[in-house]
């Protein structure tokens, strides 16, 4: 975990034992798919965040509670946990999810969309194209996850709407097929 061990002291590495590190709850934030908006293939690239939702959480604390008593028992001036995020994985997840959901609902059709060939063997060259962000900030969701199927003006197929944690406000996830 990244500490300052005075207000003045730059941020440098400790280690920290498991059971005392927070976890972080991070999602990227997405451009919307090309596809929805008209943009050709050729002009989306591989995958890509524009910034990050991050949001701290403990099992058995509120965070900030134990940010504070990391910093008591580290007898350090500030703490700060730190994230990873593995986009080509991301995007790969949310096209299993998406393309599994669409197939259960309206057959398999849909087996013939482009997101098949990331879901399946993992061709992430053009999945901007097809996998992004909705712009919209929605208020947390009453259940832990949403998903669901949209028929949009813009787009001639099907967009899968996916929002995990949705009980946390988390960003929502838009998969064009």
């Amino acid at each position: 975990m990244k500490v300052k061990l005075t207000p003045t002291a730059e941020w440098e590495s400790r280690p920290v034992p498991q059971k005392d590190y927070p976890f972080l709850v991070l999602f990227p934030l997405m451009a919307e798919p090309g596809a929805i908006n008209g943009a050709e293939v050729f002009e989306a690239s591989g995958p890509a965040a524009r910034e990050f939702w991050i949001r701290g959480a403990s099992p058995s604390h509120d965070i900030n509670a134990l940010l504070e008593e990391l910093v008591r028992k580290m007898r350090v001036h500030a703490v700060m946990p730190e994230a990873q995020h593995d986009m080509q994985a991301f995007c790969r997840v949310l096209s299993k999810i998406a393309f599994a959901y669409a197939v259960a609902e309206l057959g398999y059709e849909v087996a013939k969309s482009p997101v098949a060939r990331i879901a399946i063997n993992g061709d992430l060259e053009h999945c901007q194209h097809f996998i992004g962000g909705s712009q919209a900030q929605e208020p947390p969701g009453d259940g832990l996850h949403e998903l669901s199927i949209h028929f949009l003006p813009t787009y001639s197929r099907p967009v899968v709407r996916i929002r995990l944690l949705a009980k946390l406000g988390t960003p929502v996830y838009l998969v064009a097929l």
